[in-house]
């Protein structure tokens, strides 16, 4: 537990932690009397407004949020600063709220404005393109999958099923196959043809942050808050392997390019190699100071990359399991990473509002592309490599041309319900 309060009244406690909730508690009774579910970081610290109605809570995605608490649902997600959010502040006449961060800031927010109005998007955790490039995948925090024509720039399908937050989409090699994952504990296959449901995947406790194809289609991984990596067999639906070894969430999976080795990035700040034949642990990758978000291997499988809430990505010897680089450059925890199609540009995304790319053979910057108003959770390169696709809790997916760096598009997502618009 990282923050606690009482309600004006002393009859209820309200908690926040490291599972990503915050709880409510009825104090006479002892018991919880609401589990409130959206962060998809630490909640650090809650507050409850001097009425005793709604609930503040501080998340290490970058976001405030608001909880009725009588409906125990969401009010608001205040999206301001680029860092952690550690602490919040009510002051006694509930008209102003302050909020403290790790990017250094202070952000004082007007509750008797129309903050308290709904968040008109919704945050877009993870964008996947197909196989040939045509499409593009997008896991919301709506319930749904959209699934995007990426050359007219609209959606051809809305894919519901979920009962919460989606943050993870993968195409099979085939495209015909989206497997997505979520905050209910589920993973969901879809027709991309029929624009169908096929499958429902459960076993794997608690919310499953990231799922990924093995290259012949045949094994689904899946990694998930229970701590385990979880392999499924994709004709059958049914699960192969239960590989544990983290010791906190495990948050993001990666096969290796020949299928073999299969790579997870934990909470428990180490990256994992594991044996997808013999079903093994083959390797613990330690240097990480914060949570491993993300891990990608290069096309030739030689290197593998992975980024954390240290600000760092890192590269490793994929097959010496050994240490190569650290890239320095996020201001904030780096969360994505990708590799380009030709292996010689490596892409990662951050809370600091960027994607930046990397060249691999001299480790450096080559730039920093900026125009996202909050965390950069996902990105993606496109097959042809030309273009790099970046999914934030702004709600956008922005498109990004790598030859000059500019933005090519945004998949606007602010008006829930409204279709695409260009960006000037």
């Amino acid at each position: 537990m990282l923050g606690a309060a009482f309600a004006p009244d002393g009859s209820t406690v309200a908690t926040g932690g490291v599972d990503r909730t915050v709880r409510l508690w009825d104090v006479a009774g002892r018991r919880t009397s609401a589990t409130l579910t959206g962060h998809s970081d630490d909640v650090n610290g809650v507050a409850y407004t001097p009425d005793g109605t709604t609930v503040v809570s501080a998340g290490g995605d970058g976001t405030t949020r608001l909880w009725d608490v009588a409906g125990g649902r969401l009010t608001a997600t205040l999206a301001g600063h680029t860092d952690y959010v550690l602490g919040v502040a009510v002051d006694s006449g509930g008209a102003m709220l302050a909020t403290a961060g790790f990017d250094q800031s202070v952000v004082l927010w007007d509750l008797r404005g129309p903050v308290l109005a709904s968040r008109p998007f919704t945050e877009i955790w993870h964008a996947a393109y197909s196989p040939d490039g045509r499409l593009l995948a997008t896991a919301e925090a709506d319930h749904a999958v959209r699934l995007w024509d990426v050359a007219e720039r609209r959606v051809l399908a809305t894919f519901s099923g979920h009962g919460e937050t989606v943050f993870s989409v993968a195409f099979a090699p085939d495209g015909r196959t989206l497997a997505s994952a979520g905050s209910d504990g589920t993973i969901r296959l879809w027709d991309t043809a029929a624009r169908t449901a096929s499958a429902t995947l459960t076993g794997q406790g608690g919310t499953v942050f990231s799922v990924a194809f093995a290259p012949d289609g045949r094994t689904l991984a899946s990694a998930g808050s229970d701590g385990t990596v979880r392999l499924w067999d994709v004709a059958e639906r049914r699960p192969l392997a239960v590989l544990t070894g983290h010791t906190d969430f495990a948050n993001d999976v990666a096969f290796s390019p020949d299928g073999r080795t299969l790579a997870s990035a934990g909470d428990d700040l180490t990256v994992r190699l594991w044996d997808v034949a013999g079903r093994r642990s083959l390797a613990a990758l330690t240097g990480h100071t914060g949570a491993v978000r993300g891990v990608a291997y290069s096309p030739d499988g030689r290197t593998l990359a992975s980024s954390g809430n240290d600000g760092t990505v890192r590269l490793w010897d994929a097959h010496r399991h050994r240490f190569e680089a650290a890239l320095a450059g996020h201001t904030g925890s780096a969360r994505g990473v990708a590799f380009s199609p030709d292996g010689r540009t490596l892409a990662s995304s951050g809370n600091d509002r960027t994607v930046r790319l990397w060249d691999v053979a001299a480790r450096r910057t080559v730039a920093a592309l900026s125009g996202h108003a909050n965390a950069v959770w996902g990105v993606a390169f496109a097959p042809d490599g030309r273009t790099v696709a970046s999914s934030s809790t702004d709600g956008t997916v922005r498109l990004w041309n790598l030859d000059v760096g500019a933005r090519l598009l945004t998949i606007d997502r602010l008006r829930k319900g409204a279709g695409p618009k260009d960006t000037p």
